[in-house]
């Protein structure tokens, strides 16, 4: 059986990022992965954060068409809904291991998608929060 496992929205950006070549080919697999099995998730959060970055921030950034027919690809049947009962579950996370409430909102959707595996840079690797297992891809044990 697969794991289950959530992708951050730093996984996305790099897979269009050039500027660390190793970075985006771990990107460009994962991302691969998350298009190709059935086991790999993100949530509306995610989306928006992605469509955010890739139209303001990105080092070359995108052109409106181009975000949509890209976010148009995601499999809709592995884009989690935010609703209320994952923000406060979110809120839960927050306080009982002091993140942030966006990257608490981020481990929120990922258990509630039954997630076992959380793909982030942004977060403590190798820590199990509520049995969702942070795992930076980009660490240099990674690369």
């Amino acid at each position: 059986m697969s794991v289950r496992a959530f992708l951050d929205t730093n996984v996305i950006v790099y897979s269009f990022d050039n500027r660390d070549p190793r970075k985006q080919e771990k990107a460009l697999s994962i991302l691969n992965m998350f298009f190709t099995q059935d086991c790999y998730y993100i949530s509306t959060q995610i989306v928006q954060e992605f469509c955010n970055v890739a139209l303001t921030k990105m080092h070359s950034r995108m052109d409106l068409s181009t975000v949509r027919e890209f976010i148009g690809t995601f499999p809709e049947q592995r884009v989690c809904d935010i609703d209320m009962s994952t923000i406060d579950y979110a809120l839960h996370v927050k306080d009982s291991f002091g993140y942030s409430f966006w990257d608490s909102l981020v481990l929120a959707s990922a258990v509630r998608a039954g997630c076992s595996m959380l793909y982030t840079e942004d977060m403590s690797h190798g820590q199990v929060i509520e049995g969702v297992t942070i795992q930076n891809p980009f660490s240099s044990d990674d690369l």
